[in-house]
């Protein structure tokens, strides 16, 4: 009778744990949506305030919802995270911003180069003061754990990964490119090496770089060149392109038991802010560049 019940416990155990595993894999896969940009704040007059003197001021966040077709589809709640705390905002609004990026055609006196994208004003209820520098828009509601400010914590030191280090070409999962054409980097106690398929290699002494580091990732300035790398090899890579080549961790959080990283990446043109993100798989750029022209 005993032996029975043993079988029976272990069995349902068994059962139990072959009907969750798939769940609990599920769960630890799930990342974060891709973030949006943040264009600026502004305060708006509240119309229920009747107060002329002293008027009641509202805070809205200006988030880059890109080139949509569909702009009503946007996500009525944002995640903003600052550089001291993160706030749920609302969506109040929906604009459309349009310039002309090739000025004035004075032989067709017309301007040239139109260029439009919505962005949306959500509201938030925290002031600016608590909230920081608002650094990034993440779709839903969430709750931030253990946000830690990284842009007070460069460090200008020499960059010495680990001395067994071998010279092993690595491709960066950013930019995504065709293997044929794409560089590969190698990381020795010394220099940075990048190389095309099938030419020479280039060498970049460390010493010269500075590096940020937190934990497991770290940030790499040299001159015309700034990635983040995990010590071994280059992940995202920047180069100047119509914009400094720019490779930053600006804060750090939690979730899930998942550290994710705001960091921000230089693009040509631009420089966007998004996630990084270790996982079972590797490791995970959530970004979203502008998806519209800004150069004529």
């Amino acid at each position: 009778m005993r032996n029975n019940n043993y079988y029976k416990t272990t069995i349902l155990c068994l059962f139990i744990f072959l009907f969750s595993a798939p769940s609990l894999a599920k769960k630890d896969l799930d990342l974060l949506p891709i973030p949006y940009q943040i264009e600026g704040t502004t305060q708006l007059q509240d119309n229920t305030s009747y107060e002329k003197d002293y008027p009641h001021l509202n805070t809205y966040v200006i988030i880059d919802l890109g080139k949509t077709k569909n702009p009503n589809k946007a996500p009525k709640k944002m995640t903003l995270i600052g550089t001291k705390s993160s706030v749920t905002a609302t969506l109040y609004t929906i604009k459309k911003n349009c310039s002309y990026l090739c000025g004035y055609n004075k032989e067709q006196e017309k301007n040239e180069g139109e260029e439009c994208h919505h962005v949306g004003l959500y509201q938030i209820t925290k002031s600016l003061k608590t909230l920081g520098d608002p650094l990034v828009a993440i779709p839903g509601k969430h709750r931030i754990k253990g946000l830690d400010n990284l842009q007070k914590k460069f460090l200008k030191r020499r960059f010495s990964p680990p001395k067994e280090t071998p010279e092993v070409y690595w491709k960066p999962i950013w930019p995504p490119t065709p293997d044929d054409q794409t560089k590969r980097y190698a990381l020795t106690p010394t220099e940075l090496l990048t190389m095309y398929p099938n030419r020479r290699r280039t060498r970049i002494p460390l010493n010269k770089c500075e590096y940020q580091l937190h934990h497991r990732l770290g940030a790499l300035t040299c001159k015309n060149i700034a990635l983040f790398t995990d010590g071994r090899k280059a992940l995202a890579v920047s180069y100047p392109d119509y914009n400094a080549a720019t490779a930053r961790m600006l804060s750090a959080f939690e979730i899930d038991k998942l550290t994710y990283y705001i960091i921000q990446l230089g693009l040509k043109a631009q420089s966007p802010v998004g996630l990084m993100v270790h996982t079972n798989d590797g490791w995970k750029l959530l970004i979203r560049p502008k998806d519209y022209a800004l150069l004529c």
